[in-house]
């Protein structure tokens, strides 16, 4: 409300700060009539306060528009991670994961990694794609990223949670 008035603002004009700009792009994004929309590292120099307001705001709107949105995080807070209905995981370019947040870790206990109590979901599942996920594999030699997917494509939660919606649309 206090920036109400004030306009956005170029390179000629100060108006609202980077973070209103921001907010109000995204706001633009939302009222197209698109039924995909593709948001890339939207949190990036919002605090975590704001970060998890923009993912409830897109939760709500995805049911209310039946839209579907794409959204990459760097290092989301976890509050904002309980927003999403599904998070997908690439690494190397080759998907190691795309179901719901709850059935992560469980699938990667499967596989041989275990996230320690003092590591938080969002850091686990940044290091998963990295390299870094040889730290939480208990075992020996850390599967490559061509592995891990080849083991997501196997996996039995691929195949009851994922295939049966691919098959159905290519029934459409």
């Amino acid at each position: 409300a206090h920036v109400a008035e004030t306009p956005i603002g170029d390179d000629l004009l100060r108006g609202v700060s980077g973070g209103e700009r921001k907010r109000v792009t995204v706001g633009e994004m939302k009222v197209t009539p698109g039924i995909i929309n593709c948001e890339d590292e939207i949190s990036t120099g919002l605090d975590s306060a704001v970060t998890i307001d923009i993912m409830k705001t897109n939760a709500k709107l995805s049911r209310h528009m039946n839209k579907n949105l794409i959204i990459s995080l760097l290092q989301p807070p976890p509050d904002a991670l309980q927003e999403a209905s599904e998070v997908l995981l690439l690494s190397e370019g080759k998907l190691i994961y795309h179901a719901p947040l709850e059935r992560l870790e469980p699938y990667f206990e499967s596989l041989g990694f275990f996230r320690p109590p003092n590591v938080g979901i969002s850091d686990y599942m940044v290091d998963l794609c990295t390299p870094d996920a040889a730290m939480y594999f208990k075992g020996s030699p850390t599967p490559s990223s061509h592995a891990l997917s080849m083991s997501w494509y196997e996996s039995e939660l691929f195949k009851d949670y994922i295939k049966p919606r691919l098959e159905d649309r290519e029934a459409d």
